[in-house]
């Protein structure tokens, strides 16, 4: 039923116990992914300040909350580092357009990419809407199609994060759809 109608390319499907062990088994495979194809440097992830991925290290270390890392910050791996989320309520510039906004933030992501190496990012990882911390927060439309873009651009693996607030919550089976980007190259659900 997940994959019957293939959406993205989604062909396959691991089931575990938690939406911690959902974002764990998605950096693993990532991870994996990078080495089967003879680039083991590509160990770093992007993510979002104010994310929430769940409650494992491994989880933890991407899940861009301060508060809820500050207490583990001797477990948190270096090869992790953030971007703003697509918070247009409290982040947009007074004045700044949706599509002023989500080139601001598009240039943000490329940046770092750069910054790191793209050789380096094994993935980025982000909720399609966030839950924990934002409150059922959907991006400005537009933010996923240019993410996806530059993902593409940079062969980054794009883990999209609907454990919480993503599939079957908004009217479609996976909340990326009403981006209409191919999809992302890993998804977690719940």
């Amino acid at each position: 039923m997940l994959l019957a109608h293939k959406s993205g390319g989604l062909s396959k499907t691991i089931f575990v116990n938690s939406g911690s062990e959902a974002t764990d088994a998605a950096l693993k495979l990532a991870v994996q992914y990078w080495h089967e194809r003879g680039q083991p440097r590509r160990t770093h992830f992007i993510a979002r300040k104010q994310s929430y991925h769940g409650n494992t290290i491994g989880a933890l270390c991407v899940s861009g909350h301060e508060s809820r890392r500050e207490f583990y910050q001797d477990f948190m791996p270096p090869n992790v580092s953030f971007v703003d989320p697509c918070y247009a309520y409290r982040m947009k510039d007074q004045d700044e357009s949706d599509e002023a906004f989500v080139q601001r933030l598009s240039r943000q992501f490329e940046d770092e990419i750069l910054r790191v190496g793209p050789d380096r990012i094994a993935g980025f990882i982000a909720e399609t809407v966030s839950g924990t911390t934002l409150g059922c927060l959907p991006a400005v439309p537009g933010y996923f199609k240019a993410i996806r873009e530059i993902c593409d651009r940079y062969d980054v693996l794009l883990i999209l994060d609907e454990i919480i607030c993503g599939m079957g919550k908004t009217g479609i089976m996976h909340a990326w759809e009403q981006e209409q980007i191919r999809g992302p190259d890993i998804q977690t659900i719940r």
